[in-house]
Formats: C-alpha cells, structure tokens, sequence
C-alpha cells in the first residue's frame, strides 16, 4: 500500500488530483472536510476554537 499526501494553495489541482486517484480505486482521505465537519456547532473542534479564540468568532447563527 502506497500512501500519497496533496498538499497545496487554493486552486492548484489538488481536488482534481484527489479525484483522479479515487477513479483508480484509491482510498481518500479528505482531512479538509473532515475539520470542517468537526468545526461545526457542538462539535470538539468548534469549542476548542471558541475557547481559544473567544466567543466573538462566532456568528449571530451561532456557527464560526
């Protein structure tokens, strides 16, 4: 089993790259999403940033 890490800036292929290798059957693990999920509202993430951060980076609606 090979491992392969995309690394990048905003709009350098790497969702395309990502993509392609997941057409040929790779397993792809999106760590991107993955913090986004957790960031969300009563999430673990989304407390720590508060408690680290403060309450004013969140939103009226209550997300960050």
């Amino acid at each position: 089993m090979r491992i392969i890490g995309l690394t990048g800036g905003i709009a350098c292929g790497k969702s395309t790259v990502s993509k392609v290798l997941k057409d040929c059957g790779a397993c792809i693990v999106d760590a991107d999403a993955i913090a986004h999920e957790l960031s969300q509202p009563n999430q673990p993430i989304f407390h720590a940033y508060v408690e680290l951060f403060g309450s004013e980076i969140v939103t009226p609606e209550g997300t960050l």
